[in-house]
C-alpha cells in the first residue's frame, strides 16, 4: 500500500530508527510481489531492450542459494489481483499513467534527446522467471487473492521472524520481530566465503512508537501513518484540531507535485515529520482516542470510511487473516481457505488453490473473474503506435470467454487500460471458435482431459494448424504459431523475423551445458555436438550489452513488446487450461539485449544467418529454414475468419500453397 514519504524519513535517520541485526537460523517472509522489482533493480540487469531474464535468472539463483548456505528459510508471498472494492483503483490509475511517462523519458534517453536517469520499467516476464527460479530450488511460496501485506505480517509474527520488503507498510504493522530492507541484506557474501550469520540492519515499530511516546500501543503507528497518506486515504485536504488546544493540523498546506523526484521525496519526508510532530503535541492519551477524535473531525461520510478502512487495515494481524495461511494447504486447510476467501463469484476450488499455489497468474486471471478489468504493465514500445498488447488481443478474448463467459452473461465486455487512466476500451470475449462445437468455460476445465484441452490450445488458432508438419513437436509446434501471429499482426519485417527465430534458438542451445537439456525437441534432434560447441562459440559475442541504440532501432523494440505480449498470454493461457503444453521459460526463450545484438548482425553488419548456425549444410541452419518459411506460410495465411486471434487490421491473404503435409488436429472433444 506505501506510506508516502515514510521510507525515506525512516532511512535517511538509520542510526536512529535501524538496529544491527544477525540474520540465521530463521525462516525470512518475503514480500515477492516487491523484491522482484528490488532485485531487478540492484542487480543492473538490461531492461531497455526489453529484459534479460537469462541474466535475472542467474542473480534470483544466486540470491536464494545465498540464503540457504546460512540456514535462512525463505517462504515468499505474492500480490493478486487488485481490491475489488476499488478503493485502490485511482491509485493503480495513477501508477498506470506514471509508467506510460517513464516509459516516454526511457525513450528520449535512448534517442540522446535526454540525460541519463533513473527511470526504471520492470520488464513483463520478470515475475513468471522469478517464480520459476523459486521452482527450480524448492523454495516455499504462494499467492494471496488480492492484497498480500497482512498476509506477510501474519506469518512473520506467527513464525517469530523478520519479513523482507522495501514496502513502508511494514513500518507500520506491529511486527514482533521487525523488517529487513533488502538495501542493507545486498550485496550477500560469496560462495566460498564461511559466516555463520548475515550481519544487516532491521527495524522494529517500537522504535517509531517511543518517538510518538505510545509504546505497546498498536493503534497510534496506523493513525499517524494515515494522517500521512497511503492508497486508500488521500490526507492532502484534511485539516484536524488537537483535542486539548486550538492547534490544528493542516496536512493540505504539504500538499505539492514537484517537477523532480529529489524534490518529491524530500518534501515528503517533511510532511512526514511535520505530522510526527504534531501528534506528539496534540495531547492524545493514546491511539484509540487519536482514531475516534480525529475519524469524528472528518466531513463526508466517504473520508470518515476510508480513514476507519485505512487504519483498520494496518492492525490485530495477530488473527488469521481473510485470505490463506500461505504455507499450510494440507487438504484439511484447503476447506478452511476457500471458506476465508472473500470471492462471492462461483469459482472452481481447483481454480482458486491454482491461484494460491502461484500455478497460475492471479493479478491477470483473478482481475479479470473478479474486477472485469485489466491494466496492462507498461513496456519500452512506440507511443505513436498501437498498444504493443493489441498484437494479442485475440488471445485475451478466449481468455475472457473463459473466465466469464458463462457466468456473467449481462457484464460480458472486460475494461482494458493502458498507457494513460482514461485509454480504456470495451473488449468483448470472443464466443466462439471455427470448427469447435462449444467453448469451454472455467466450470469445464477441470472436468477435461489432457488430449481435450491440448486440442482447445491449438483451435485458438483456427485453420493455421492445418498446415503444420505432422512430426513437428508441439512446443515447437506452439512456438511456429505464436511466431506466425506476431509476424501478421506486428507486420515485422523478414529481418525482424529471422532475427526473433535466431535468437529463440541461440536462448535454448546457450542456456544449457547439455544438448540433451534443450526443451524446445526439434532444436534438440537438429543439435549435433560439435555444433553445439561451435554455435555457443560463435553467440558469445551477442550477449554483450550494447548502448549504440538510435531512435530507428525503437521500432525492433517495439516489435519485441508485441512479442512478448502475445508469448506472456499465451503463458496465461496455458495456465488457465492446467498446462497442456510445454512452453519455454522466459530464462530460456527470450533475451531482449541478444535481439537487439543479432538484428544489428543482420542488418548493419550484413550478417547471414548461415555463419550463425555453422554453414548451410548444418541442421540448425536447415531447421532454420524450414521453420523460417513454414512461418512466412502460416503468416499468410492468418486470415481473421480462419483465425480468430488474428488483427482486424491487416489485410486478408491466403496461401494456396500445399508443400507441407497437412494435420488436422482433432477438437470434437473440446467441449
Amino acid at each position: 500500500m506505501g506510506v508516502r514519504g515514510l521510507q525515506t524519513y525512516i532511512r535517511n535517520r538509520k542510526e536512529k530508527f535501524l538496529c544491527d541485526y544477525n540474520l540465521q537460523d530463521t525462516r525470512l517472509i518475503i514480500d515477492g510481489s516487491n523484491l522482484v522489482y528490488f532485485l531487478y533493480q540492484f542487480f543492473e540487469i538490461p531492461f531497455k531492450f526489453g529484459g534479460d531474464y537469462d541474466h535475472f535468472a542467474r542473480e534470483c539463483q544466486y540470491f536464494f542459494l545465498s540464503l540457504k548456505r546460512l540456514r535462512i528459510e525463505p517462504i515468499v508471498i505474492f500480490d493478486g489481483a487488485d481490491d475489488p472494492t476499488n478503493i485502490k483503483f485511482k491509485t493503480h490509475l495513477e501508477r498506470l499513467e506514471q509508467q506510460s511517462k517513464n516509459v516516454k523519458m526511457i525513450l528520449q534517453q535512448i534517442s540522446g534527446t535526454l540525460d541519463n536517469g533513473d527511470t526504471f520499467i520492470l520488464p513483463i516476464l520478470a515475475e513468471l522467471t522469478f517464480r520459476n527460479v523459486l521452482v527450480k530450488l524448492g523454495i516455499v511460496h504462494a499467492c494471496c487473492l488480492f492484497d498480500a501485506d497482512r498476509e506477510i505480517a501474519f506469518l512473520a509474527n506467527k513464525f517469530s521472524c523478520p519479513v523482507l520488503s522495501a514496502d513502508s507498510d511494514f513500518y507500520v504493522f506491529e511486527l514482533e520481530v521487525g523488517c529487513v530492507h533488502p538495501a542493507d541484506l545486498l550485496p550477500l557474501p560469496i560462495y566460498k566465503r564461511r559466516m555463520d550469520y548475515l550481519p544487516t540492519k532491521i527495524y522494529n515499530c517500537r522504535v517509531l512508537m517511543e518517538e510518538l511516546n505510545m509504546v505497546d500501543d498498536e493503534v497510534i503507528l496506523p493513525v499517524f501513518a494515515t494522517m500521512v497518506g497511503n492508497d486508500y486515504f488521500d490526507s492532502s485536504k484534511i485539516k484536524i484540531k488537537s483535542p486539548e488546544n486550538t492547534s490544528s493540523c493542516d496536512l493540505s498546506k504539504n500538499d505539492y507535485i514537484g517537477k523532480y523526484r529529489a524534490e518529491r521525496r524530500g518534501f515528503k519526508s517533511d510532511h512526514v515529520q511535520y505530522t510526527l510532530d504534531w501528534l506528539k503535541q496534540a495531547g492524545f492519551s493514546s491511539g484509540t482516542e487519536a482514531f475516534k477524535k480525529l475519524t469524528e473531525q472528518l466531513a463526508g461520510e466517504t473520508h470518515k470510511s476510508l480513514f476507519v478502512k485505512s487504519v483498520k487495515s494496518y492492525f490485530n494481524i495477530k488473527c488469521t487473516p481473510d485470505q490463506h495461511d500461505a504455507v499450510d494447504l494440507s487438504e484439511e486447510v484447503r476447506e478452511i481457505v476457500l471458506s476465508r476467501c472473500s470471492i462471492k463469484v462461483d469459482l472452481p476450488k481447483w481454480f482458486i488453490l491454482s491461484l494460491i499455489r502461484c500455478e497460475m497468474n492471479s493479478k491477470f486471471l483473478l482481475n479479470i473473474a473478479i474486477n472485469k478489468r485489466y491494466m496492462f504493465q507498461s513496456q519500452i514500445e512506440n507511443h505513436r503506435k498501437l498498444p504493443s498488447f493489441a498484437c494479442s488481443k485475440g488471445i485475451r478474448r478466449v481468455i475472457y470467454e473463459i473466465l466469464v463467459g458463462q457466468r456473467q452473461r449481462n457484464k460480458r465486455k472486460i475494461e482494458e487500460y493502458h498507457r494513460a487512466k482514461n485509454n480504456v476500451s470495451n473488449v468483448k470475449p470472443l464466443t466462439s471458435l471455427p470448427d469447435l462445437p462449444k467453448m469451454p468455460h472455467i466450470a469445464d476445465i477441470g472436468t477435461l482431459d489432457t488430449p481435450s484441452r491440448k486440442s482447445f490450445l491449438f483451435a485458438v488458432f483456427g485453420d493455421m494448424v492445418e498446415i503444420l508438419p505432422k512430426e513437428i513437436d508441439e512446443t515447437s509446434s506452439i512456438i511456429i504459431l505464436m511466431l506466425s501471429l506476431w509476424q501478421r499482426n506486428s507486420e515485422a519485417s523478414v529481418d525482424q523475423l529471422k532475427t526473433f527465430v535466431i535468437s529463440i534458438f541461440t536462448m535454448q542451445i546457450c542456456t544449457v551445458d547439455d544438448p540433451n537439456e534443450i526443451e524446445i525437441l526439434s532444436v534438440r534432434e537438429a543439435t549435433e555436438i560439435g555444433t553445439f560447441v561451435k554455435f555457443r562459440t560463435n553467440m558469445k559475442k551477442h550477449f554483450i550489452e550494447r548502448m549504440d541504440l538510435n531512435e530507428n532501432d525503437v521500432d525492433l523494440l517495439h516489435k519485441n513488446a508485441q512479442f512478448q505480449a502475445i508469448y506472456k498470454e499465451m503463458q496465461f493461457l496455458n495456465q488457465l487450461l492446467l498446462k497442456p503444453v510445454c512452453l519455454p521459460d522466459p530464462e530460456r526463450f527470450l533475451q531482449s539485449t541478444l535481439i537487439f545484438n543479432v538484428f544489428q548482425f543482420l542488418t548493419k553488419d550484413s550478417g547471414k544467418p548461415e555463419s550463425v548456425f555453422c554453414g548451410k549444410k548444418s541442421l540448425l541452419f536447415e531447421l532454420f529454414e524450414s521453420w523460417f518459411e513454414l512461418i512466412r506460410r502460416l503468416s499468410k495465411r492468418c486470415v481473421r475468419h480462419r483465425c480468430p486471434v488474428a488483427s482486424t487490421k491487416v489485410s486478408r491473404i491466403v496461401s494456396k500453397s500445399n508443400k507441407y503435409e497437412q494435420i488436422k488436429l482433432s477438437i470434437n472433444n473440446a467441449a
